[in-house]
Formats: structure tokens, sequence, C-alpha cells
């Protein structure tokens, strides 16, 4: 318990994020309902009736393994950047790299001829913050390996993924965007800081 209390004061947007994460999971499941009012559906007029799920979209997932893989990778790299950064850094990087994120799946639907219906995932908010981790702190080894490598690692999986099977994956353009938007607020973190 003392362990938890010393995560939560060291990172307080990291770990409420994933909090609130973790209740939208509990209640898109415990309430299939909500999926239309929390996810993002890719059809302008339904987004001009329910815009705020330009933002709800990248705070939900519906699938155990998606909040398990985001939150954990979240978990690590959002308290990284929060100890060097601080924390409207992490909140600043996830709102950021996760809207521009959604902004991208209304024009990429119809050009890739996706129907399929509603989106969920933070995984644009979380590689952006991985994106900007790689930036303020290149070095920083996670696992074995320095976070630049991470960084690498998710964007050349994401563009193989996309080549393998575009009309699956929506959302390789918002993770695609996500990291480069975190590259961006990593350096505009790290200028601020020289």
């Amino acid at each position: 318990m003392e362990k938890l209390k010393s995560v939560l004061r060291e990172a307080p947007a990291t770990m409420t994020f994933i909090l609130i994460n973790s209740a939208i999971f509990v209640i898109l499941n415990a309430l299939p309902g909500t999926r239309d009012y929390l996810l993002l559906n890719h059809e302008l007029q339904v987004i001009l009736q329910r815009p705020w799920t330009l933002v709800t979209v990248f705070f939900s997932q519906e699938l155990h393994i998606h909040l398990l893989m985001n939150m954990g990778l979240f978990f690590f790299f959002g308290r990284e950047m929060e100890k060097h950064a601080g924390s409207v850094a992490v909140m600043a990087t996830y709102m950021i790299c996760g809207f521009l994120g959604s902004l991208t799946i209304p024009p990429l639907a119809p050009f890739i001829g996706w129907t399929t219906g509603l989106v969920a995932g933070a995984s644009a908010a979380v590689w952006g913050v991985v994106a900007a981790v790689a930036v303020l702190r290149p070095t920083t080894r996670f696992w074995g390996h320095p976070a630049k490598h991470y960084t690498m690692a998710l964007f050349a999986g994401n563009a193989l993924l996309f080549i393998m099977n575009p009309d699956v994956s929506i959302g390789a353009a918002a993770h695609a965007v996500g990291i480069l938007a975190g590259l961006v607020c990593g350096y505009g973190f790290r200028r601020r800081q020289a």
C-alpha cells in the first residue's frame, strides 16, 4: 500500500489518466450502450453531434489486452516523463497526441474504405508519450533497451501492420500522428529545460 501511495505522489498525472482509462474500460464493458457516446464514429455528421468523442476515444479500450498494453507502457513512460518534465507535460502530451490522432480517423476511413464502426484506443496518446520520453531521455533504459528504440519499434511495427492490412488498421495513421506529435512535444519540453 505504501508503494502505491509513493507512485501516486511521484506521478499523479500518469496515475490519474490510468484510473480514467480503467474506469471507462469498466463502463464500456458493463454498459455496452455507452459505446456510441464514448467511442469515435468516423462519420463527420456523427462527430458533429458528439464532438466529445474526439477526446473520450483516447481514454477508451474495449479489450483487456488493449488496456493492459497501453496502460502498461504509459505507466512506465508516463512516470519517467513526469519525473523529468512534470505533470503538466504528461497531461499536455497525452491530450495533444490523442486529439491529433483522433482527427486523422475521419479523413482516413473513406480513403481506405473502412466502414466497420466505432474506434477505441489510447494508443496515439500513449505512443506520443513514449516518443516524447525518447526525446527527453533517449538513453533511459526500459527492460534493457533505450527509450529511443521503443519509438522506432512502435513506428516500424505500426507501418508494417498498415501495409499488411490497411482496411483493418484504422488506427495506424492515428498512431503515427501520435508518435510524431510526441516527438515535437518532447523537443519542446527539452528546449524549455535547456
